[in-house]
């Protein structure tokens, strides 16, 4: 990431996908929203996509002879948003107002 300018962010849709391998589909986690990366907040995720025991039961089909497919897409989208970006300082500037 060090080769990204100062202050980087971009927007993305992304969607993780795992194979039913009985049923031959994949579930997926489509949700059509737009998530922001940027340069103080560089991981962003789904909390739980499976449970483990759903995924490790081979009668639902992921997990099957130890072998599971998987997959993710992003699609990354246009910034349009013009406005502030507000970022922390390390050493807060002190302004003293005389009154």
């Amino acid at each position: 990431m060090s080769s990204l300018p100062t202050r980087w962010e971009i927007n993305v849709i992304f969607n993780f996908f795992v194979f039913d391998q009985l049923q031959d589909k994949y579930v997926t986690n489509v949700d059509g929203r737009i998530r922001g990366f940027h340069s103080m907040m560089t991981e962003w995720g789904i909390s739980k996509f499976l449970d483990l025991e759903t995924f490790h039961n081979p009668s639902n089909g992921y997990l099957i002879n130890d072998t599971c497919v998987f997959g993710a897409e992003f699609f990354v989208v246009k910034n349009t948003f013009k406005g502030e970006f507000l970022s922390k300082m390390e050493y807060p500037l002190l302004i003293i107002i005389p009154g």
